[in-house]
């Protein structure tokens, strides 16, 4: 019955195919899934998520004018995870919404120590999720 089971959310997930057979490599898929929606829905509490900031240089200027704010996730269990990877996952279980919150604060947090240096001409951009919106 799990063999069933785990072939059956395979199929699901497969766009266009109704029906799936079970492997080994599906199996491993669905674990790791659901082990990474489980550690993605703790990871705000445990203060595991980092902004990483790109410089955008102005090349007339010759400097920095603007940055880009980057999430990183680093799981202690599953080590740094690509936001390609966590972020489709958390807009599945529906806690983009506060990701995307804190977010934007530690971002306006960030900036507003900066003031204190000079800042940004530009600012900082920053990606929103349609989930966030």
């Amino acid at each position: 019955m799990k063999t069933a089971d785990i072939a059956l959310y395979h199929a699901k997930e497969s766009i266009g195919s109704s029906y799936s057979y079970y492997s080994i490599e599906i199996e491993n898929k669905f674990r790791r899934n659901n082990q990474l929606e489980e550690n993605l829905k703790q990871a705000l509490e445990k203060d595991e998520f980092d902004i990483y900031y790109q410089g955008i240089v102005d090349c007339n200027l010759e400097r920095v004018t603007a940055a880009e704010a980057l999430a990183r996730w680093s799981n202690p269990e599953l080590g740094d995870v690509e936001p390609s990877v966590f972020i489709p996952v958390a807009e599945k279980i529906g806690i983009m919404p506060e990701l995307g919150l804190w977010i934007i604060e530690r971002v306006f947090s960030d900036m507003k120590k900066w003031n204190c240096y000079g800042s940004l001409e530009e600012g900082v951009s920053i990606n929103i999720s349609i989930a966030q919106l």
